[in-house]
């Protein structure tokens, strides 16, 4: 049997959820509030996870940033 690996976009509260609880596991410490990945969701930011089979193995989070309004 081979691996699936799936990217798919994360917007929904439980995907996030399961990011926080990824985070927390790799880096052992605080991850980013909930309330904060949510809200760059809302505005233009882009939370992708990496899936094999099923399970969240990796993800990525990035937001824009703005200067004079561009």
């Amino acid at each position: 049997m081979t691996d699936e690996f799936i990217i798919k976009s994360l917007s929904a509260l439980e995907d996030l959820q399961e990011v926080q609880r990824l985070e927390a596991l790799v880096w052992g410490m605080d991850c980013v509030p909930i309330h904060q990945t949510i809200t760059a969701v809302k505005n233009g930011g882009l939370v992708l996870g990496g899936y094999i089979n099923g399970q969240l193995v990796g993800f990525q989070y990035s937001f824009p940033g703005f200067k004079d309004g561009r």
